[in-house]
């Protein structure tokens, strides 16, 4: 492995193979994104959820709904009409990112706890298997005491 030396002296490893989860994601994007789910934490009765309520689980169908509804919306949008939730083009685009991210939460869940089966949808090596697993129940969200950070840890 390669070593980087630094103009101070300093030395590290060559970081060319670790991701570069920096230059992976905009600042710009990443703070309209947190004020969308800031604004979304406040409940009808006017109470505010935490911000991270999301990771307690929800069903695959829900965020796929969800994603549909916002998609559909984005479509309309970029195609010069009014979208259906008369909301901005800047929201739309926060929800689709919102239950893209929550999908994929869920099956990384569900991977990391060996549930895969739980999900009902088709996991890659499974694609090409005619079966009718795709559509049922989502029963990982059972799994109710599992946060982001506890995943990422392995915990």
């Amino acid at each position: 492995m390669a070593t980087r030396v630094f103009k101070t002296g300093a030395s590290r490893n060559d970081d060319s193979e670790k991701l570069d989860i920096e230059a992976f994601n905009s600042p710009v994007v990443d703070r309209r994104y947190a004020e969308f789910m800031h604004k979304n934490r406040i409940q009808p009765n006017g109470e505010m959820r935490s911000g991270d309520n999301w990771t307690l689980g929800i069903e695959l169908d829900a965020y796929m709904k969800s994603a549909v509804r916002h998609v559909t919306d984005w479509r309309l949008v970029h195609r010069g009409y009014e979208p259906v939730d008369k909301t901005d083009i800047e929201d739309i685009l926060c929800a689709v990112i919102f239950n893209c991210k929550g999908y994929l939460f869920e099956i990384l869940k569900a991977r990391r706890y060996g549930l895969e089966a739980a999900l009902s949808i088709p996991t890659t090596s499974a694609l090409n298997v005619d079966d009718n697993t795709v559509g049922g129940p989502c029963e990982v969200c059972a799994v109710t005491e599992l946060s982001e950070e506890k995943v990422i840890q392995g915990g």
